[in-house]
């Protein structure tokens, strides 16, 4: 992979992060606790979200060190 192909896909592991994120704060901020297929969607997981903050972390960290190469 590429550093463009692997600075898009942290791009892309970040909105989707944020999309997550909008959707979990707006489930809470109506009184409820998320709910995994009640109120929310798998994607949209504490779990799911810091999963991929690990990934885009990883990928970052990737990137950064074939930059210093």
């Amino acid at each position: 992979m590429d550093k463009t192909e692997r600075a898009e896909l942290v791009r892309l592991l970040v909105n989707s992060i944020c999309k997550s994120v909008a959707t979990y704060q707006a489930v809470e901020d109506t009184g409820h606790r998320p709910m995994t297929g009640y109120n929310i969607g798998n994607e949209d997981t504490k779990t799911s979200i810091k999963r991929r903050c690990m990934t885009a972390r990883a990928e970052l960290m990737a990137l950064i060190k074939e930059l210093e190469d």
